[in-house]
């Protein structure tokens, strides 16, 4: 699914009039806040705040952060990369060409890890991609994808490469082209159409795909004085060639806010903000079939959003605005794709003064929101970033968690001239959240913040337990953790007999023959956890090679039946008398072990065989490192050569 949002440069107007910047199930915590960008670098500010920074995540914790800098000549796009290999970030790199500047950009990861950037130059008349592949340093060359007066692109990623639909008007035609990358390469492939259509498409383009490779685009565009939006499945690796009217006949023109997803049963659900500034949405089945259009509320709205969730459920977010108060709400709506009904629009808690700048979901249908705390149309240059998660079980959101927690600190947009940066945000495939924004800095210069939402566990690697052992005999186990975000907190392990330790190598004995299902958890300090398991078939123990000194006669061990114990518990003095049956033929001799358990210590002694009177006799004692409660009970067991093992619970007293 789309792993980055893109706002529209139509909303530029929109904040100019108001006066407003636009906004862009696991335990979640943030790093803390640091800045990418050098010290004393001149980040730009352009005319579409939407477009001064982006950021895309990749597999395994990989981001790449772009934003526009002025080489002193120029406004550049410049990106860093962050390996989860190494856990560092690649230094500033320059990847626009020098003596060009631009007036947008985007970024996009693959599901291989490979990076992309674009950008349109500042005359608005080409789109251009640069790519750096997964493991190496330098960009590639500036590739012109189209050339023309651009008037509308997106961008998303799936099966490992990236997808660009470009519209490009070719005299009174609008083309909607689209432009894939090669899986693992810098080249791309010969452009296709989706649409040409009399109508004039501009806007955003909202692209998206699920697992299964199935994909959305979304677009808009006015034909003979009708505003209308459509949308166009990817199915069977091609564009469908005629788009479906998902919005027919938009009443008061379009704002350029649009956004659509694709669940993972392949429902697609749609949102636009009308001329009105409305939220409208619809929801187009995998049959084809279109479920009602529905106004969600009758507020004054902007930047809706949507994302999908693992019940293939719609969840719209948007901002409202009080002209009378100068306050924003961060709102929400859940769609039911089988009904086609969307739930009464309620406060996102948390966020009731506030913004949602960023709703994304992965392909597993987490959904993380990004919101701005405090965001209003007074307050659009001082205001916090925090985080919440989807919960599709309970259909609600976690409580937001600020970055750098509660202390206060905000994360301006700042207005230099009108102009700003909004946050951008980004979500990862296994649910961690990214954020980057425009950060104030001391001495009233500027800097590229970011940050990290973690909600993954660590990653579990090394795990060694043994396929087998004996009962009686330590057993060694081991394994490693590592985190991307966060650091290990702790690493336990779960025998599967009830006993546990932590910390590796760790060592256990078993007492019991059996088949045991060992856990091994791994837990970071954001409170994420990950678990894996093996089995180990643990045997009863072998019986002893019998003694057999040269030049003595042999004295075999007593072939002996299931023996009688009785086991008497005093403080810590475990007292046993055993009594065994001896076979014809074998003598009262030889020794037999007695086994006991308590907390994660296993005791044994030898208990010498001896006649006394008819009966052969074995007596010991246990000596425990600590007294039981009067409430213990303890199972003592006792095995020799031949002889049936016999488990007893001891008595107190």
């Amino acid at each position: 699914m789309t792993t980055r949002r893109l706002f529209p440069a139509a909303l530029t107007t929109v904040a100019c009039a108001l006066a407003l910047a636009p906004a862009s199930a696991h335990a979640f915590a943030w790093t803390d806040a640091e800045v990418l960008s050098d010290d004393g670098a001149q980040i730009s500010q352009l005319a579409d705040p939407s477009t001064n920074n982006a950021v895309a995540a990749g597999p395994d914790g990989a981001v790449t952060v772009a934003w526009i800098q002025n080489d002193g000549s120029n406004d550049r796009l410049v990106a860093r990369r962050f390996s989860p290999t190494t856990g560092a970030w690649t230094d500033p790199q320059y990847v626009s060409p020098a003596g060009e500047s631009l007036a947008r950009l985007g970024v996009a990861m693959d599901s291989d890890g490979n990076a992309t950037a674009f950008w349109l130059p500042a005359d608005g008349n080409a789109i251009k991609a640069s790519t750096v592949l997964a493991g190496q340093t330098d960009w590639s060359s500036a590739t012109t994808l189209a050339v023309g007066p651009v008037n509308a692109f997106g961008i998303a990623e799936a099966g490992g490469t990236v997808t660009v639909a470009v519209v490009v008007p070719d005299g009174g035609d609008y083309p909607v082209e689209v432009h894939t990358r090669a899986r693992n390469s810098a080249a791309w492939n010969a452009p296709t159409t989706v649409a040409s259509d009399s109508a004039a498409v501009s806007g955003p383009i909202a692209i998206d795909y699920n697992a299964a490779g199935d994909g959305v685009m979304l677009f808009s565009g006015n034909a003979s004085g009708v505003n209308n939006t459509y949308i166009s499945r990817f199915e069977d690796g091609a564009w469908s060639d005629t788009p479906t009217t998902v919005f027919p006949n938009v009443t008061s023109g379009f704002t350029g806010m649009q956004d659509a997803v694709i669940a993972a049963n392949g429902d697609i659900g749609a949102v636009i903000d009308t001329g009105a500034f409305q939220p409208t949405a619809r929801i187009a089945k995998a049959d084809g079939t279109l479920t009602a259009v529905e106004v969600l509320g009758n507020e004054f709205s902007v930047i809706p959003q949507i994302a999908a969730d693992d019940r293939n459920r719609f969840v719209i977010t948007w901002e409202t605005l009080d002209m009378d108060t100068l306050e924003a709400n961060a709102r929400y709506s859940v769609g039911d794709s089988e009904s086609g009904a969307w739930s009464t629009p309620a406060f996102v808690p948390g966020a009731e003064l506030g913004g949602p700048l960023g709703a994304l979901s992965n392909n597993d249908g987490t959904i993380k929101l990004l919101v701005g705390v405090g965001l209003g149309i007074a307050s659009i240059d001082n205001y916090q970033l925090a985080g919440t998660s989807w919960s599709s079980d309970t259909a609600s959101w976690s409580p937001l968690v600020p970055v750098e927690g509660e202390s206060g600190t905000t994360y301006n947009t700042f207005l230099s001239s009108g102009y700003g940066h909004s946050p951008a945000s980004a979500i990862s495939s296994t649910g961690d959240l990214f954020a980057v924004w425009s950060q104030n800095l001391p001495g009233s210069t500027f800097g590229i913040g970011f940050a990290a939402g973690d909600a993954t566990g660590p990653v579990i690697s090394g795990v060694n337990v043994p396929a087998s052992g004996e009962a009686g005999t330590p057993l060694a186990f081991s394994a490693s953790a590592s985190d991307v975000w966060s650091d290990v907190d702790s690493l336990s392990w779960d025998f599967g007999d009830g006993a546990t330790k932590t910390g590796s190598p760790a060592t256990h004995t078993y007492v019991d023959a059996g088949t045991y299902t060992v856990t091994v958890t791994a837990a970071d300090t954001a409170g994420n956890q990950s678990t894996a398991t093996r089995q180990v078939t643990v045997a009863a123990p072998a019986p002893p090679e019998a003694d057999e000194p040269e030049d003595e006669p042999v004295v075999k061990k007593p072939a002996v039946l299931a023996p009688v114990i009785e086991a008497k518990l005093s403080g810590r003095t475990i007292t046993l008398t055993t009594k065994v049956t001896v076979r014809a033929g074998k003598s009262c001799s030889g020794k037999a072990t007695a086994t006991t358990r308590f907390g994660t210590t296993t005791y044994r002694t030898s208990l010498k065989l001896s006649k006394v009177g008819k009966d052969c006799l074995g007596k010991g004692t246990i000596k425990l490192k600590k007294t039981p409660s009067t409430r213990t009970k303890l199972k003592v067991t006792v095995s020799a050569k031949t002889i049936k093992t016999r488990t007893l619970t001891t008595k107190r007293g």
